[in-house]
């Protein structure tokens, strides 16, 4: 038998081995579960894949998230006072931090939550 006859062959016996499985399912690997994928490629004509769940590419498909911008912002109080603060974490992430403390009615080194807390 020539080369072109054996990679005829082997062509003609994966396509044989395809039309066998009517569904394909691929799962991330683990140990011990060959009995399962043989009980599913045998009976229920489902060929089973096992794949690694922290494969390289998922560290780079990632969405990434625009770096924080460092900001100077100004709270304005019902007192006629305002707060001017500086943040590397962006305006929106302090303002969560302050409303978070105040809520929490946390003791802090935050100067206005302190003048919050003794002013309410």
């Amino acid at each position: 038998m020539n080369n072109e006859n054996k990679s005829t062959a082997t062509t003609n016996q994966n396509d044989k081995n395809n039309q066998d499985f009517k569904y394909s399912l691929s799962l991330s690997y683990v140990p011990d579960l060959e009995v399962l994928k043989r009980k599913l490629e045998t009976d229920l004509k489902i060929e089973l894949y096992f794949s690694y769940s922290a494969k390289i590419q998922s560290y780079f498909n990632r969405t990434l998230k625009p770096p924080s911008k460092p900001v100077i912002y100004q709270i304005p109080c019902s007192c006629e006072k305002a707060y001017v603060g500086q943040t590397k974490v962006g305006a929106e992430n302090r303002m969560k931090q302050h409303f978070k403390l105040i809520s929490n009615d946390e003791d802090t080194k935050s100067d206005m939550v302190q003048y919050y807390q003794a002013t309410k």
